[in-house]
């Protein structure tokens, strides 16, 4: 016995889905003539009967009759789903999700949406195990937009947003495909991987540290929910990675910022910007190198008492920054030599 394609399956269960459209059919109110339907019933069932036979090329001529003909009639859906059948009969699987969507734009209350929503499923993973990819990512755009609230739309969108992100590279237009996971299917289970992937991609398109941050600060949002939300989750390592280096980044701009105004001579708004270094990101990298300039303003301002405290404060609280602590100590050192001098005059 021949083996049977697992696509080539999936179109074999087209007098299934027809069968269960004209049930639902049958329940709704009638809202075209008795005798058109009559009419388009007759034809579409002659397109049946030579679909069975193979006879494609005159089966997709009664079908298109139904479509053209009676396009208001309650078969019209069917028949142009028929269409794509033909189309997957042939093995002309993109031909068919093309057909298929077109149910989708036209009939957008058919009942069968859910079976072309499985069947564009199917195909896409289909070119996706092939290697085209990029086909597959459309075509599980397709399944979104052909049944967007159905069991395999949130796979189908989140297969989307990691091609983006991980096949093409695109964090952009990933960000709006897991933007758009995230907020239409909150329960799915790649919740957690999405929000980190997210984060990501805002990391990804943020700007260099002397630039605007939004999306810095868009990337940290990101991974602080992770570790706020999902304590115990295995994505909680890169997000606590990666919102340092978010902190580390803003921090950077505002100590770059406070750097600029000690060379201008400005000791009071370089001290506002090395203090908010503190403030804001006392955890990041630049801190300490903010802690210790703060010291150099108060020395090049002849103060010494002040400016000795504040490098004993680099000493005692960054110990692990070796090289800036023994600058530190000499600066130190220095500041008691002034006082020395000062106390003798």
């Amino acid at each position: 016995m021949s083996k049977v394609s697992p696509l080539k399956a999936i179109s074999l269960l087209f007098i299934v889905s027809i069968a269960i459209s004209f049930s639902g059919c049958a329940k709704r109110p009638l809202p075209w003539s008795r005798e058109l339907d009559r009419k388009a019933l007759k034809v579409f069932n002659e397109g049946q009967v030579l679909f069975n036979q193979g006879k494609y090329w005159s089966a997709r001529r009664r079908y298109n009759k139904v479509i053209s003909k009676f396009k208001r009639s309650r078969y019209a859906d069917n028949a142009s789903f028929m269409i794509g059948e033909i189309s997957a009969a042939k093995d002309r699987y993109e031909e068919a999700v093309d057909e298929y969507h077109k149910v989708t734009q036209n009939y957008p209350a058919s009942e069968l949406l859910p079976l072309i929503a499985e069947k564009e499923y199917k195909i896409a993973v289909y070119y996706w195990d092939k290697g085209k990819k990029e086909l597959a990512a459309d075509i599980f755009a397709k399944v979104v937009d052909a049944y967007p609230f159905g069991s395999l739309a949130p796979k189908a969108q989140y297969r989307v947003a990691d091609f983006y992100f991980s096949e093409k590279k695109d964090y952009a237009e990933a960000i709006i495909h897991y933007e758009r996971l995230i907020e239409n299917y909150p329960d799915l289970p790649t919740l957690k991987e999405s929000i980190l992937r997210l984060g990501l991609s805002y990391w990804e398109e943020s700007l260099m540290w002397a630039l605007t941050q939004d999306y810095t600060d868009k990337a940290a949002e990101q991974f602080t929910r992770i570790i706020d939300e999902f304590p115990e989750s295995p994505q909680v390592g890169r997000a606590k990675e990666f919102l340092a280096k978010c902190i580390n980044k803003k921090a950077r701009k505002e100590y770059q910022t406070g750097y600029f105004y000690y060379w201008e001579g400005d000791y009071d708004a370089a001290r506002l910007y090395y203090n908010s270094v503190l403030k804001r990101f006392a955890d990041s990298d630049w801190a300490a190198d903010a802690l210790y300039d703060i010291g150099r303003t108060y020395y090049k301002e002849k103060k010494w008492l002040i400016a000795q405290e504040y490098f004993s404060k680099v000493e005692r609280q960054f110990p692990q920054r070796a090289k800036l602590v023994a600058r530190a100590i000499r600066m130190r050192e220095k500041c008691g030599q002034k006082i020395v001098v000062k106390q003798g005059k």
